[in-house]
Order: structure tokens, then C-alpha cells, then sequence
């Protein structure tokens, strides 16, 4: 199966749908909940369902077949499936790659009902429920065994750790220490309203649990998801922080790669007694930075790890799909686009991206569809807040504004028609984890299905468009690469990069990125026109034939480290539109040439954060300052809001008054 680039994407909920602490997107019911999906133009759902194979492959069962243990209220997972599929709305299974739970509990006596998940009320007997008692089959009168779960092959492949008794130490990350990994971003809080729990940090070096991924894919296949969302694939270099990447599997892997490279007096290497001596101590994760011994290598065998499993799990849940009949897509949780992320883009049909949105007018977060564009413009770009971003929607909306309104349906308009304008599509945020506070995030599904609307038929319109651009942007693979590290996020090429990008959208400059690979893991993406300024903003890695193309006769080009908007003026930039807003700021603009017609995208940066208000753009002047072959005279103007209008040119020239429009407006020449 394959999706359009202008396929609509949403949001449904990460966890259950029933649990007030780990609760839904929209509303209570299922029938519900897809209902607000009609109404928000949705066509597939990306975190949806089927996740709790991270408690245990019954767990998963049960939400796919029925009634969980620990959630009294819940429906399966197939009546939801059934009712998206009436819909015409195709659904993504979901699969934790990084996390492993086990949860405190309480049962009954004879350990053959739950009393409470999560919560301790003293009414019960304790005990934990989990990853390591599933493979231990410590309670058989709540869920079967777990060799059901397990084929013939995948028993054999399993053995030695079910022999063990004790599934984590043979599956989750370790530290420099050997103490179990911890996912920080996904834990208890210890607060009095949330659920006890402990989420291990899982290792996709670790054979076990690779193969207990691969269980929870086909499961998911077998229940009929039309896709599968891998989260966090991308190893011990996807948190950072996490003090991961020590556990025997890794270290084994880390020797053989050092042998190869450097020879076989690293057959017993000891990585981490050697940070250990030189002083890495706690902060484990100091072995992804600079400066510690062997570094480069370190980080380099990370990412080679990182994508051998990635292609090793989506190759299989292909291969399986294919075996059964079955065509799915595959999507993974590219956050921030991190360079890692690069890598193994090539291996899904779906960018999914999670990110810390940027607040207009301070900010702009076009550079993450930006990048997937440049990645593969045949792909679909997806965009979704970060969960912390979602919370604090969630409190502002428990307030009312003087006239009424929400305190949050502007900013979600705009973030809207940011992804809108970017080339890419906007999710509807999610909320659910008790550390968050009470509740889920309720979007208001009425106040924005109007924009959602819009977003649709103005992708229409830019389906076959072609981009105008004055400039290439470089992002280069290895310049991220190398200059990244956790503590001075996103590193220095990725900074410089964003600070240009800035620089040409508030100069209403147009321009695309191009990708700038290495030998090994990411190829060179984007032809470089001979029209355009290739700018490259501190790439400090280049290739062979990268520097031949720097070098081709004709070739334009801006680089530096700090390249101001200035430096972009004096190199022959200009405004081929200009837009003057007498109110405020100018919007942002983008243009396309759609069968020789102009088509211009407008997005108003005029916002007040704490009122959640725009300042609506009056009277603007639009002005076509270069020839376009031809001589525009006439525009329809859409919006969101309302009704399309006509606009004609002034008496003086290539001169068009802009009525007036809230957040987003387009702009398609007639004829």
C-alpha cells in the first residue's frame, strides 16, 4: 500500500481510549472518536492503537480481541479498526520500539482478577505485571502462556533468555555500570495522580527482543492495520541522555566492528570499563560527544546498528504482510529529523514527525516538512507537537477567553497552516500520559475541521505544482552528523542552517533544501539548477563529488558559517513577490507555478501568545517584482474563514490589494 503525498493524516490516541490516566484524543467512545475524525477530513491514523505489545503480547491480544485485564471500561482495538474501515479511514498500528513496562498492581487473592493497575489502594495483593512475568508465565489464570505467542522458530531463537527467567536482562539497554536503562521521557513521576511504573529502555541490538518486536508486528498484521508506526528506531543514539549502549549485545557489536576496522587487538575490548577510567562516570552519554576515546567510531557503529534494525524490522513486517496477503505502509517517529533520522529514512512510506513547535512570530517550524520534501517529495510529511506541547494545550483550554472561545484554536489553526504551507500535513495533537496532569487533550474538533478543509482543497491545487526557487540550501548529512551532540542541541550545522532558512523567508526570498549525503549511509538528494544560489551554511563534511559540483562552471555559491541576511542581499537575492503589511509584519510567502499559473501561499505571523489572538493582515500590497513570462492580472483569493474573492491588478502596475485574512490565505492566478 501506498499513500499519496496529499494523503490527510491524523491523529487518534497513543494508549488506551478508556483509561482516565492514559485516555483518549477526542472523546470517550469509539464511535465517537471516529466521528471527530470524519469531521476533521481524516483519511489515515498515524499513534492509533494496538500499542500495549510493551506490556506483554496478552496484553496486545486483548486490546485487539477484547477487554485488557487492567482496563474495566475498554473496547478492542478490531471495533475500532472495523469502524475506521467504514469510514474509509485506514489505521497504523503503533510499535514502542524502545520501551519495555512493568507496572505495579494489585490482584485478588488467588491472583486471578486485577484489582488496580497502576495505582496502589491497599485492597489488594501487590505484584507487578509486565514484560519479565509474561515470559515467566507467573499468571496463568489471567493470560495464557507465552509459548501460544511464539512460533516454533521463535521459541528456539528465544530460549536461552525464557531459560534465563528474567526477559529484561537479556533485552534492555544497560548503562556503564550494567544497571538497566530507564526511558526518562516516558516515566512515572512518582506524583500521587499518576500510574507506577517502571519503562525500560529496550535494546534492538538485543536478539530477544527483536524477535519480540517481530511477534508484535505480526500481530498487529494479523488484526488488519493498514500500517505499521515504528517509534524511537533509532537505537541508543535516539534519546541521548538515557546512558545506554553498554549492555553485552551492544558491546559485542561494538568489538566486532572495532576488529574490522581497527584490527584484532580489540577482540576483548572493553569499552565501558575504559570511560570508566576516564572519568565518564555518571554521565554515561558523554560517549556520543566529542572528546572521549574512540568516539568517532562509537557514534559511527551506533548509526551502522541503528540501521541494520530498522531495515531488519521493516523488511519484516513487509515480507510478512506480503506472505499473508496483505499490502501495509510503514511509517516511523522521525523526532526533530536528529541526523540519525536521515538514515533511515529510505525505509518507510511515511514521515512522521514529532517536534517542539516554534510560536509565531518568534519562531517557524518549516524546516522539518522542509526536510522531508527534500528527502523524498513523493512521501508524505506529518506533523504532530511534542506530547509536552499537547499538556499545555490541554491546561490553557480549561480556560475561557472573555468572548467565550478556547485559548488554543488560533494556535492550532496556525500550526495548521504552517504544516499546510511547508508541503506538509499537521496532526492533531495527542495527550495522555498521567505525568502530564489529568486527562487528555481534547481538540476542538469544530473550530478547526474548517481549516483542515481548506488544507485539503489547497493541496489539490499544489499537487503537481512546481516549486519556484531562487536558492538550494545545503543540508549536509555528515556536517550534522558530526557536529551534533545532546548537550548543544541540534549542533552547529543544523543551527546555521535553520538561522539561513529564517533569514530567506523573512526576506521573502524562495528557495528548497537539497540533501548532501556521505559514502555510506545517506545519498545526495536534489538536482541543483543552474537559476539557483547553492548555499551552503557551515557544512564542514563534503565528498568527492560534492566539491565537483561546487566546482562545475556557472555554479552560484554563498557559504560561511554565519551567513546574515545581508550576505543573502549581496549575493543577488531579491523578492520575486513582495508582500508590505501596513498592520504588522509581513506574511510569509511561498509560490508555485502550476501549468504556467502563478499560485502563491500567504501566512500571517502576527500572533499574541498569552490572548491566542492574530492580528489579521489589512490592506496589504502584493507586488510582482520579476516577470514571470507573463503579465499576472487577476487572482482568486481563498481562506479558511470564508468565501473565495476576486482581485485585480491596480491601475499602476503589477500591483494587487490584499483583502483582509486571519492566519492563511492562497492565492491562484486566473487566466
Amino acid at each position: 500500500m501506498s499513500f499519496s503525498p496529499q494523503t490527510r493524516f491524523s491523529m487518534c490516541s497513543l494508549y488506551p481510549r478508556h483509561d482516565r490516566a492514559l485516555c483518549a484524543c477526542f472523546s470517550g467512545k469509539d464511535g465517537a472518536v471516529v466521528d471527530d475524525l470524519v469531521a476533521l477530513h481524516s483519511e489515515a491514523l498515524l499513534w492509533s492503537g494496538a500499542g500495549s505489545g510493551v506490556i506483554s503480547l496478552a496484553d496486545l491480544e486483548s486490546e485487539l480481541k477484547g477487554k485488557r485485564a487492567w482496563d474495566r471500561e475498554g473496547t478492542c482495538d478490531r471495533e475500532f479498526l472495523r469502524a475506521c474501515h467504514e469510514r474509509g479511514i485506514k489505521v497504523f498500528a503503533v510499535v514502542f520500539t524502545a520501551q519495555g513496562y512493568e507496572v505495579a498492581v494489585e490482584l485478588n487473592q488467588d491472583e486471578s482478577e486485577i484489582i488496580s493497575f497502576g495505582k496502589i489502594s491497599g485492597k489488594g495483593k501487590p505484584g507487578i505485571w509486565g514484560l519479565n512475568e509474561f515470559y515467566q508465565d507467573r499468571y496463568p489464570k489471567i493470560y495464557k502462556s507465552c509459548q501460544l505467542y511464539l512460533s516454533p522458530e521463535r521459541r528456539a531463537k528465544m530460549e536461552h533468555a525464557l531459560a534465563s527467567h528474567n526477559f529484561l536482562d537479556q533485552a534492555a539497554c544497560q548503562d556503564l555500570h550494567g544497571d538497566k536503562s530507564l526511558c526518562y521521557w516516558v516515566t512515572s513521576s512518582g506524583l500521587e495522580r499518576d500510574l507506577k511504573y517502571t519503562n525500560y529502555f529496550m535494546c534492538k541490538n538485543s536478539p530477544v527482543w527483536m524477535e519480540h518486536l517481530k511477534a508484535i508486528v505480526e500481530m498487529q498484521i494479523d488484526a488488519g492495520f493498514d500500517g505499521i508506526q515504528f517509534d524511537e528506531p533509532a537505537l541508543a543514539m535516539e534519546p541521548g541522555g538515557t546512558r545506554a549502549g553498554f549492555c553485552p549485545h551492544c558491546q559485542e557489536k561494538f568489538r566486532g566492528y572495532m576488529v574490522e576496522r581497527h584490527g584484532e587487538q580489540f577482540r576483548n575490548f572493553d569499552y565501558a570499563g575504559l570511560l570508566r577510567e576516564k572519568g565518564a562516570g555518571i554521565p554515561s552519554e558523554l560517549a556520543y560527544f566529542r572528546g572521549m576515546p574512540h568516539w568517532q567510531d562509537w557514534k559511527r557503529s551506533l548509526l551502522m546498528d541503528a540501521k541494520r534494525n530498522f531495515s531488519e524490522l521493516t523488511s519484516h513486517a513487509r515480507r510478512y504482510a506480503k506472505e499473508n496477503n496483505r499490502e501495509i505502509s510503514i511509517s516511523a517517529n522521525f523526532a526533530f529529523w536528529m541526523p540519525h533520522h536521515l538514515a533511515l529514512a529510505e525505509y518507510v512510506d511515511v514521515f512522521s514527525l514529532e517536534y517542539h513547535p516554534a510560536i509565531p512570530p518568534a519562531g517557524t517550524n518549516l524546516i522539518y516538512a522542509e526536510i522531508g520534501r527534500a528527502l523524498d517529495d513523493q512521501k508524505p510529511v506529518t506533523m504532530v507537537p511534542h506530547i509536552a506541547f499537547a499538556a499545555h494545550l490541554r491546561e490553557r483550554a480549561k480556560t475561557k477567553k472573555p468572548d467565550g472561545s478556547r485559548p488554543d484554536v488560533n494556535i492550532l489553526r496556525y500550526l495548521i497552516a504552517e504544516a499546510s504551507f511547508a508541503g506538509g500535513d499537521f496532526m492533531v495533537p495527542y495527550s495522555c500520559l498521567g505525568l502530564t496532569g489529568d486527562g487528555a487533550y481534547f481538540p476542538p474538533v469544530e473550530e478547526i475541521a474548517g481549516y483542515l478543509k481548506f488544507v485539503k482543497v489547497i493541496r489539490e491545487k499544489w499537487r503537481n505544482a512546481k516549486n519556484i526557487s531562487q536558492a538550494a540550501v545545503v543540508l549536509s548529512f555528515p556536517s550534522y552528523f558530526w557536529t551534533f551532540d545532546f548537550l548543544k542541541l541540534p549542533g552547529e550545522h543544523f543551527r546555521s542552517l535553520s538561522a539561513v532558512t529564517r533569514s530567506l523567508q523573512n526576506l521573502g526570498i524562495q528557495y528548497r533544501l537539497v540533501i548532501w549525503g556521505d559514502y555510506e549511509f545517506v545519498s545526495d538528494r536534489g538536482e541543483l539548477s543552474p537559476d539557483e544560489l547553492l548555499i551552503l551554511p557551515n557544512v564542514s563534511h563534503i565528498t568527492d563529488a560534492q566539491t565537483a559540483r561546487i566546482q562545475s562552471p556557472g555554479v552560484k555559491i554563498l557559504k560561511g558559517e554565519n551567513i546574515t541576511p545581508q550576505d543573502l542581499l549581496e549575493a543577488g537575492l531579491k523578492p520575486m513577490v513582495s508582500v508590505s503589511n501596513p498592520a504588522g509584519l509581513s506574511p510569509l510567502l511561498r509560490l508555485a507555478d502550476s501549468s504556467g499559473k502563478l499560485l502563491i501561499k500567504l501566512l500571517n505571523r502576527n500572533y499574541r501568545y498569552q490572548e491566542d489572538s492574530f492580528t489579521p493582515v489589512r490592506n496589504a500590497e502584493l507586488v510582482i517584482e520579476r516577470d514571470f513570462s507573463h503579465t499576472p492580472e487577476s487572482f482568486r483569493m481563498s481562506f479558511p474563514e470564508g468565501e473565495s474573492i476576486e482581485i485585480r491588478a491596480q491601475a499602476s502596475g503589477f500591483h494587487f490589494i490584499l483583502p483582509e485574512f486571519q492566519i492563511y490565505a492562497c492565492l491562484e492566478e486566473i487566466e
